[in-house]
């Protein structure tokens, strides 16, 4: 029989959903060497923690599910949950669209967490813009067979706007 400590079987129970199981399961100090988070890019986040901001941490992940489960399909994604004080739940939205549109919805959000197990008395919902993704540069590549082929095409054209366009494009996939 395999027997898992204490710190892995909460992370367990916290990625399955069950955070009060793994708030009891787990009574340490501090986490094990060997501890490994349920999400794999939480790794560096949960060095030097110790286990009760590690619960924390692990419990809104879990609620996380519930809320994204309970939230129409439109705003699935552009709702976080950031913070758990109690009985209040801290909601960040992507923008101030989906942050009004939360607003409307508070008491029925409330109302379908309490239903779903959770005890929910207040959303606290805040506007979390986040950075546009940065754009990657174009990189548009031409083989060296159609560089080829636009210049012969090139030496066979008189002077025009177009030829000289065509010159400027081979010189800069660095082919004279």
């Amino acid at each position: 029989m395999v027997t898992q400590s204490p710190t892995l079987h909460a992370a367990a129970l916290c990625a399955a959903g069950s955070v009060r199981g793994a708030a009891k399961q787990h009574k340490l100090g501090a986490l094990p060497t060997n501890f490994k988070p349920p999400v794999p890019h939480l790794k560096d986040f949960f060095k030097g923690q110790d286990a009760s901001s590690v619960r924390r941490a692990l419990g809104v992940l879990g609620q996380q599910r519930t809320l994204s489960a309970v939230l129409p399909a439109e705003l699935r994604g552009k709702v976080r949950l950031v913070s758990i004080d109690g009985d209040c739940w801290v909601l960040y939205a992507d923008n101030g669209a989906v942050a009004a549109k939360l607003k409307q919805m508070t008491l029925t959000l409330a109302e379908k967490l309490r239903r779903s197990g959770n005890n929910v008395a207040q959303l606290r919902i805040r506007t979390a813009v986040l950075a546009p993704p940065q754009k990657r540069p174009k990189q548009a590549h031409i083989s060296s067979a159609t560089l080829e082929h636009l210049r012969t095409t090139i030496a066979a054209m008189e002077d025009s706007p177009i030829r000289q366009a065509l010159i400027r494009l081979v010189r800069h996939h660095g082919f004279d």
